[in-house]
């Protein structure tokens, strides 16, 4: 298996730089990769963020999931007074020094609750240079429970989809997701608050699913424009619902190349709620003639027979065995839609397939194009990384690449037999 040697020296304890230290450049401890990022974590709080251009400043909005105040009333004051926001400014990823820190005061009036979790916004000053990292803070006061995001920054904004973003039907915040329900209203939001006409494209293609690891076959890069198969025109900051399933790009001139992509679904996304929308998603666990034999059954009750036979086949008949093994890897297909939906369904990624088989990685380190997810502990292997490469797209900036080689079939073969014998938990 290849090495990979990242060198990463950012510091993950950001909070160090706020006690009685008078300085706002305190240098970070030194570390070896940043902390897990959203999707490795199950800490008690977690948060998300969005980012908006908002002229001479980016407008970071976060999304916090704090538990204890689960079943509580708007508590926007409690948030605001408990909960705290620091950050530091790296110049990037190899950085050894803060530039800057700063210490959010989250103000009532930006905080709010929807659906149990709260909602804040404050603005970073932009500054003379073209980017920078973020090493942002949120800390629970009351329990001391902290999440930590690390995300670049452009001071230098020209895509379109870096000063529009998916918002709810209120315009009050930005949707923290790439996809959304086909009976959602939504708003294209701008947080300039005006109402241009901006242009949607639509699309019905259906993108590749992703190859194995080891695979020897070229991976096609995703076409530099792919012809729409209609458009219409709406206004910003301005309710509307997508009705019919697929993709969207939304523009702002007929000339554009970049915009913001929108991945409609039907009710039920990300969970899979249609047997034939599960058929698919096995194709990383099963050989080529058994996932033929789930596609050409046309009726309901024939694939839901051999979807049941092919497991118990697998499990040699143990139903209870083959009812866990399915709950997890379709857990895991749901989170896999969740977290990295882009312009294709989350399953079909390259950081999906590699989540669905592998699970949560022990450990994410980030560069400003590139991660490198960390395994260890497997009754497979030791430790295992995975290095994935950013390749921007017309729909997204957050496509990223699995770098393959052949030394993975060591590792990839002996996972899909733990799969298809019941003994992945």
């Amino acid at each position: 298996m290849k090495k990979f040697l990242i060198y990463i020296s950012c510091i993950v304890l950001l909070s160090a730089c706020f006690g009685n230290q008078p300085t706002q450049n305190t240098p970070p401890e030194k570390s070896q990769g940043t902390q897990p990022s959203d999707f490795t974590t199950g800490a008690p709080l977690q948060a998300q963020k969005r980012i908006l251009d908002n002229g001479d400043s980016l407008t970071i909005f976060l999304e916090l999931d704090v538990p204890r105040l689960d079943k509580t009333k708007d508590l926007s004051q409690t948030i605001a007074s408990e909960i705290s926001i620091n950050y530091g400014l790296l110049a990037d990823y190899t950085s050894r020094e803060f530039l800057s820190t700063r210490k959010v005061t989250l103000l009532r009036k930006n905080v709010f609750k929807r659906d149990g979790k709260y909602y804040a916004s404050f603005n970073i000053p932009k500054r003379p240079t073209i980017s920078e990292v973020v090493i942002l803070e949120v800390i629970d006061g009351k329990t001391n429970q902290k999440d930590q995001l690390d995300f670049l920054v452009n001071y230098t904004s020209t895509k379109f989809r870096e000063k529009f973003t998916l918002a709810h039907q209120s315009g009050k915040n930005p949707l923290f997701s790439n996809y959304v329900l086909s009976d959602d209203t939504i708003q294209i939001y701008d947080v300039k608050g005006g109402k241009e006409e901006l242009i949607v494209r639509y699309y019905r293609q259906d993108f590749k699913t992703a190859l194995p690891p080891m695979s020897t076959k070229s991976v096609e890069p995703l076409a530099k424009v792919i012809p729409s198969d209609s458009s219409f025109t709406i206004k910003a900051n301005t309710p509307i619902r997508f009705s019919k399933t697929g993709l969207y790009l939304v523009q702002k001139d007929t000339t554009a190349y970049y915009g913001l992509s929108m991945f409609v679904s039907d009710l039920k996304y990300p969970k899979l709620s249609l047997l034939k929308d599960v058929v698919e998603p096995l194709v990383y666990i099963t050989t080529p003639d058994e996932i033929n034999q789930l596609r050409k059954h046309e009726t309901f009750l024939d694939t839901k027979k051999e979807f049941d036979k092919m497991w118990l086949r697998w499990l040699s008949g143990n139903i209870n065995t083959a009812k866990q093994t399915i709950r997890v890897y379709f857990q895991r297909v749901k989170l896999a839609n969740q977290y990295f939906t882009t312009h294709k369904e989350g399953w079909k990624t390259d950081m999906g397939m590699i989540f669905i088989i592998y699970g949560r990685p022990s450990r994410v380190i980030r560069n400003n194009d590139k991660e490198l997810w960390i395994y260890t502990q497997s009754a497979s292997f030791s430790e295992m990384n995975f290095t994935f490469l950013r390749r921007p797209n017309q729909f997204s900036d957050n496509d990223f690449m699995l770098v393959r080689y052949p030394d993975y079939e060591a590792v990839w073969y002996p996972m899909i037999e733990q799969w298809r014998q019941g003994k992945v938990q």
